[in-house]
């Protein structure tokens, strides 16, 4: 596959698995969230990166290498949405304020996974899963596989939930070959996050 098939793969499967990545909001909910226009917030520079994004949800930033990553305009639940300038990868960051329990939060990001591959939960495999500790707090990451029929993707999403701050996912995706690329990219952007 061509690196300009790739890129136009990553794109059309955001587009394909966008309105599925919040796994607080209701179907309906999301459906209605999806037709709201949606405005970046605004990225801020920093002398220990090249762009500290803000949160303007919850209390918390990181920063985004912009030789690496694309800005561009958020979806549904989305804060920030992002491609790689490689168009080998994505990103979107989602913070709610509201919680769940983090094994209700696991089974919906994979029933969130289905959508992409018409709903099908066949189609969804966990590859991996656990625990990483970004900068003082403790975060769990699901990796899984989606088929869609047309392409195998890749995702890795970390989360992180605590009672009365809030939920934040951090979504990276790739075609599967490419899955190292969106573990890397992911390892280097959680490696900045701060929680103010």
């Amino acid at each position: 596959m061509t690196r300009a098939k790739i890129g136009t793969t990553v794109r059309a499967a955001l587009g394909m698995a966008a309105l599925g990545l919040s796994v607080l909001s209701a179907p309906l909910a999301l459906a209605q969230s999806a037709t709201t226009e949606t405005t970046a917030p605004a990225i801020g520079n920093s002398a220990a990166c090249s762009l500290r994004l803000q949160s303007e949800r919850m209390d918390f930033s990181f920063c985004v290498d912009d030789s690496v990553w694309l800005p561009q305009d958020p979806l549904a639940v989305q804060e920030f949405l992002f491609y790689s300038a490689d168009d080998r990868t994505g990103f979107s960051s989602i913070p709610e304020t509201a919680t769940v329990p983090k094994g209700v939060f696991r089974s919906r990001v994979l029933q969130n996974a289905a959508i992409p591959a018409n709903n099908d939960p066949s189609r969804v495999e966990v590859v991996g899963e656990g625990t990483e500790s970004w900068n003082g707090k403790e975060w769990n990451y699901l990796n899984y596989t989606v088929d869609t029929g047309d392409f195998n993707l890749f995702y890795t999403n970390y989360y992180l939930i605590e009672e009365g701050y809030g939920s934040i996912q951090m979504v990276y995706w790739s075609v599967v070959d490419d899955q190292q690329v969106a573990m890397d990219r992911a390892a280097d952007m959680l490696a900045t996050m701060s929680y103010e």
